[in-house]
């Protein structure tokens, strides 16, 4: 692996915790798992409720983690809802789905992101709720 396939990683990685340890890891791995790393990571990260239950970076790496079953489901408008609440409206809940779905401002610039559509179609759907 190189090293902006690691700084990509790390970056959509939920948990940043000892960095150096998982880079040395992560370095080691073969090239040709990058995207099945990066896709389970997604699935992985999309599927969790809280993050602290989330394996530490170098746990992950070193137990091929991007191999596990995750149950994958589309969530629903109302669960979606119910999390935009929890998180406390449109920034926080943004923010989560933009970590979640790896981007970042600069990957994001020049056009919409999937975190940003999400963000607005839910707060449109909560916005119906407070009527």
């Amino acid at each position: 692996m190189s090293l902006s396939q690691f700084d990509s990683f790390w970056e959509a990685y939920p948990i940043k915790k000892e960095k150096k340890k998982a880079m040395e890891k992560f370095l080691k791995l073969k090239p040709d798992l990058y995207d099945k790393i990066i896709s389970s990571l997604k699935i992985q990260k999309e599927s969790c409720e809280n993050f602290k239950y989330f394996k530490h970076p170098t746990t992950w790496i070193n137990g091929e983690c991007w191999n596990d079953e995750t149950e994958t489901y589309e969530k629903s408008m109302q669960e979606y809802v119910r999390e935009f609440k929890e998180c406390g409206g449109f920034t926080q809940f943004r923010r989560k789905y933009l970590s979640i779905y790896g981007e970042t401002p600069e990957n994001i610039v020049n056009k919409t992101s999937k975190a940003d559509e999400l963000a607005k179609e839910v707060e449109y759907q909560f916005s119906l709720t407070q009527n």
